[in-house]
């Protein structure tokens, strides 16, 4: 008697109203929204850190950022299931322009900027947007016709990507542009995903309560159950948290190594730019595990690599294999998820390991510049670095017996035993 109502989402009645191309123009939407709302962080980070020298106060900031996503992404995605995704996504976008808008505001006239009032605004664009990403996920495979697996796994690189995208096209214009015009250009980012959006009409969402309820009860089962669903998730949080401690560790690094106003800038957009070469580095590890495996490893040999770096074409080589392999483990790791886990509960792991990974890095945030006062830039370099390594001979063959005793077809409804 059931069987009819579960199966229901999976038949692509709605689908023909939209295009094949919508998909390319959801994944170009969703970059230029995660790109504006990155924008101003690396400006905040350093207005925070130039105005107080405060270490505690500059890892508050770095962890206001991520602290939208812990709080609301593991329950947001029901708001896009019931009130529609389309709708939801469109309104976060409304509300991301005017929040950045809003701080680049705050951020005009004379005197010292208040850049904890800017910082709230900012992180308030962040909470705004929390739905968008598991709204556009849920809606892929109901987008246009034939296989979604291609378009899901570039809006997975994109979101991945932004957190550190965003901050590299900041940091080249710290100390270039003023605080206000990177805001204002956030805000531009925000409103060019909302065009990118127009004319385009997502399916409704079949809302069947009776089958959602134990959907829902059974992801945590389905996280604990399958060996390799943890392992997934463990390597995304190890890679988010080091990520995280180092972006905002290297402002005091960059400041104490090469004391100019435009390094840490510099620094940042190399790693965040090194994540667009991610696609470059598909040859490290032939299959999927392989590629989260060696890629942890490589990560962490490049983070090992800024220990003795001095010359800055070194440094910069450095970062931007850091910030290109973090991306490829991360997107590989998800693809793990992708096909280790029901159809029908897959949008619903995917916001739990968004949670996780944004708790990661938030404590990344947090303790990387206490972690820097206590070992020195160079300590802590070595030891993200030994962490990194260590995790992927570690946890990672948890992954690889995980899959050969629960593999699951991507198209398959069965549950990983």
């Amino acid at each position: 008697m059931g069987m009819p109502t579960v199966s229901a989402p999976a038949t692509p009645t709605a689908a023909p109203r939209v295009r094949p191309a919508a998909r390319s123009r959801l994944v170009l939407s969703h970059a230029l929204a995660s790109v504006g709302m990155s924008l101003p962080w690396p400006l905040l980070l350093d207005g925070v850190w130039s105005s107080t020298g405060s270490e505690s106060l500059l890892g508050l900031t770095g962890a206001a950022r991520m602290a939208p996503y812990v709080l609301f992404s593991w329950w947001v995605a029901a708001l896009a299931d019931r009130f529609g995704r389309g709708r939801v996504v469109r309104q976060t976008l409304w509300l991301r322009t005017a929040l950045l808008a809003g701080t680049a505001a705050l951020l005009v006239g004379p005197g010292v900027p208040p850049w904890g009032y800017a910082v709230v605004l900012a992180s308030a664009a962040v909470a705004a947007g929390t739905p968008a990403y598991p709204a556009l996920m849920a809606a892929m495979p109901t987008v246009g016709s034939g296989s979604s697996r291609r378009a899901s796994g570039l809006l997975v690189t994109v979101e991945v990507a932004s957190f550190v995208v965003g901050p590299a096209v900041g940091g080249l214009a710290l100390g270039r542009l003023a605080p206000a015009t990177v805001c204002l250009v956030g805000a531009g980012f925000c409103a060019a995903a909302l065009l990118a959006l127009r004319g385009i009409r997502l399916p409704a969402v079949v809302n069947d309560h009776a089958a959602s309820a134990p959907e829902a009860s059974s992801v945590v089962s389905v996280i604990c159950r399958s060996a390799r669903v943890r392992g997934a998730v463990a390597a995304i949080c190890v890679v988010n948290f080091v990520n995280a401690a180092l972006l905002v560790a290297l402002v005091p690094i960059a400041d104490d190594r090469w004391g100019s106003h435009t390094a840490y800038g510099t620094a940042t957009a190399a790693f965040g730019f090194g994540a667009l070469g991610a696609p470059l580095l598909a040859w490290i590890g032939r299959t999927v595990i392989g590629r989260v495996h060696l890629g942890m490893v490589v990560f962490g040999g490049a983070l090992f690599a800024l220990v003795p770096a001095a010359w800055p074409v070194a440094v910069l080589a450095a970062l931007a294999l850091a910030g290109g392999i973090a991306v490829h483990v991360e997107a590989a790791a998800t693809e793990l998820l992708q096909d280790g886990v029901p159809d029908r509960i897959r949008s619903a792991v995917l916001g739990v390991t968004d949670s996780a990974m944004v708790s990661a890095a938030a404590v990344g945030s947090l303790s990387g510049p206490l972690l820097v006062s206590l070992w020195g830039g160079t300590g802590l370099l070595v030891g993200l670095a030994l962490a990194t390594a260590v995790a992927g001979f570690i946890a990672l063959p948890t992954v690889v017996r995980g899959v050969t005793g629960s593999a699951v077809d991507p198209g398959s409804s069965a549950e990983p035993s």
